[in-house]
């Protein structure tokens, strides 16, 4: 194992953390959002002249015009630039946007054109999976309607209201959307001149039987669109979605009220303003974060208060240097950071020292993501990219470099000093990546495939796991995201109904597929082994490597460097595969054989895959599935 030292760099400037929805919401739904007159005079901690970056908005030593920051669940903007500025917060409106048009089908009385009504929550717009429209060749199908506003405008938030009969169907919530603006004059079906402009995953909404309010999503559009369209991508569980009322947040040119005074005082400052809501007692530090890259810029929280309106920012965190060369990777999509002994995300509160204390420190569960929204290309002497993390004692740092195009090529790092790392607020610690994690958590075992010797790649996603194949058997390209073989169980037959019966609880080596095809060091993974994938593992049920959907496991704690990607390979019936989800992701499914008997040899335990589930079930021995492998120790 390789040791790196920290280097303390330097003191520097920061941004904060917080909920997503930033905006108040008024007791009455319905009633104008209120936003505050007071104008705020900020300075930020003295730092050397570099930048940090959060969802667009840069920041750095010196203030830039237009910088969000929060203060009591409220937004105000940078009127100028600098390293003192002064803050002021335009108002809002919040209106119904007029109905235009749907690519979608619906139910019978519950059009698109109901989610918009002067009826309010009085109506809904409801619609099942068969009503879904391609639209504009996306990678998906969607629900999807179209609406204006009386003039161009900036959209700012979208307000949601349930269904009357929500709380007893909670899967219809919706839960991924994506928003467009229409850039042109007139509005047509053309697609041409939609811009995406948010992608709202995860929603997370309120399911009141009394209250019918769904919650306030930001989609701070940067640009004035008269047109936007709202797609529906995924909702919670099932293939019906409903939603009873849509109300469009944008600003005005210019106006405000008296939202907050004085009287209010002390004021709690974050920046960036998504670390706060205003809602709840504590604010956040993300798990996830999407951002631009550019050289020189970093993200980095920071927290004032003040009794009067002079605000002094601190920053609340430690910052990571890490330097990638061409040499670790050619090209960096994704950082994650995490470690096996302490949270690098989380709720926090912020103590006498300035910095951001994690509520739960030791949660490793609790990592940070930081993806950039164009893939960065590194070269020879490296580029620099800047992780803001909390000021603790770290046991490690894990650090996973991806490159978005297949998890094969993710890079992996633990970064040690031979003892604890003490990281403190308000420094900089530089980091060389460099590809050296050497703990036995992967590597490669022999198999002979087609007649040839093999090494195959393995990992072990858990203490005490298997090691499972980086593949499926019968793949002959050596990529993860290749389908292989459908076999029955004890069958070599790809697509064929050499199947074994017998009444054995475990399946005899000489009958399993993966020894009899691989040869001695590989075996079937039991039901209880592919149990723990689910047990064990973070799972994200919808990853694409190139054109393939599938599922990706990724362990937890020292094991968050170790990931592994099950296609959706569907099944094979009568010699038929049941579809092609390398073409068609939209909704998928996949079925891995375990060894594991459950009902005199004619039924074995499998693992099933699908978009919106991941579970250990029973299946009969005759259908032909996927197989993916296990070290045999």
């Amino acid at each position: 194992m390789k040791k790196f030292l920290f280097l303390v760099v330097a003191a520097i400037v920061a941004f904060s953390s917080c909920k997503n929805s930033g905006i108040n919401d008024p007791e009455t739904p319905g009633d104008e959002l209120t936003q505050p007159s007071l104008v705020f005079t900020a300075t930020t901690e003295d730092a050397p002249n570099t930048r940090a970056t959060f969802n667009g908005t840069y920041k750095c030593a010196e203030w830039e015009l237009n910088d969000v920051i929060n203060i009591d669940g409220y937004h105000f903007y940078a009127g100028s630039a600098g390293t003192t500025t002064t803050f002021m917060s335009p108002a809002t409106q919040e209106v119904r946007p007029t109905y235009v048009h749907s690519y979608s089908g619906n139910n019978a009385g519950e059009t698109p054109d109901k989610l918009v009504d002067a009826a309010g929550t009085a109506t809904k717009w409801c619609a099942s999976y068969g009503d879904r429209h391609w639209s504009f060749g996306n990678d998906c199908y969607e629900w999807d309607i179209v609406v204006k506003l009386d003039a161009p405008a900036k959209l700012y938030a979208i307000k949601l209201w349930n269904g009357n009969d929500t709380y007893s169907y909670p899967g219809r919530r919706w839960q991924r959307i994506r928003v467009w603006g229409w850039r042109a004059d007139t509005w047509n079906q053309s697609g041409d001149s939609w811009e995406v402009i948010k992608i709202i995953d995860n929603m997370d909404l309120a399911n009141n039987q009394n209250d019918l309010f769904a919650g306030t999503f930001q989609v701070n559009a940067n640009k004035e669109y008269e047109y936007y369209m709202i797609d529906v991508i995924n909702v919670e569980n099932g293939n019906t979605m409903q939603m009873s009322d849509m109300k469009f947040v944008y600003e005005l040119n210019e106006g405000s009220n008296n939202a907050l005074t004085m009287d209010n005082a002390p004021f709690h400052a974050y920046f960036p303003f998504t670390l706060y809501d205003g809602n709840t007692a504590t604010a956040t530090l993300p798990a996830h974060i999407e951002e631009d890259w550019v050289e020189g810029k970093f993200n980095m929280p920071m927290y004032a208060e003040s009794a009067t309106t002079d605000l002094e920012f601190k920053n609340l965190c430690a910052v990571l240097k890490i330097t990638v060369k061409s040499d670790d990777i050619a090209s960096v999509k994704s950082i994650k950071v995490s470690s096996s002994n302490c949270a690098t995300s989380g709720t926090f509160t912020v103590n006498a020292e300035n910095a951001a204390v994690l509520d739960n420190p030791t949660d490793f569960l609790q990592n940070l993501t930081i993806t950039y929204n164009t893939a960065v290309e590194t070269d020879a002497a490296g580029k620099v990219f800047y992780v803001p993390i909390p000021a603790q004692t770290y046991r490690d740092l894990l650090i996973r470099l991806s490159d978005g195009v297949s998890y094969a090529n993710d890079k992996y790092m633990v970064t040690k000093s031979g003892t604890d790392i003490v990281v403190e607020r308000n420094k900089i610690y530089a980091i060389d990546f460099a590809d050296n994690y050497d703990l036995p958590l992967q590597g490669t075992r022999s198999a002979t495939i087609g007649g040839d010797d093999v090494e195959v790649p393995w990992v072990q996603l858990w203490e005490d796991g298997p090691k499972f194949a980086a593949y499926n058997v019968g793949v002959t390209d050596g990529q993860p995201e290749s389908y292989g073989g459908y076999y029955v169980i004890g069958g070599i037959q790809d697509k064929g109904n050499d199947y074994y019966v017998e009444n054995v609880e475990t399946l005899p080596t000489e009958y399993d597929t993966a020894t009899r095809l691989w040869g001695e060091n590989w075996r079937m993974p039991t039901g209880a082994e592919l149990q723990g994938l689910i047990d064990h593992c973070d799972i994200e049920r919808v990853v694409v490597i190139g054109s393939h959907a599938g599922t990706r496991f990724t362990g937890r704690g020292e094991y968050a460097v170790c990931t592994l990607f099950l296609p959706a390979t569907g099944y094979c019936a009568g010699g038929d595969v049941s579809s092609d989800y390398a073409q068609n992701n939209a909704d998928f499914e996949g079925h891995y054989w375990s060894s594991t008997n459950y009902y005199y040899g004619v039924g074995f335990k499998c693992l099933n895959l699908s978009r919106d589930n991941t579970s250990v079930e029973e299946d009969m021995s005759y259908r032909n599935m996927s197989v993916r492998a296990v070290v045999n120790e």
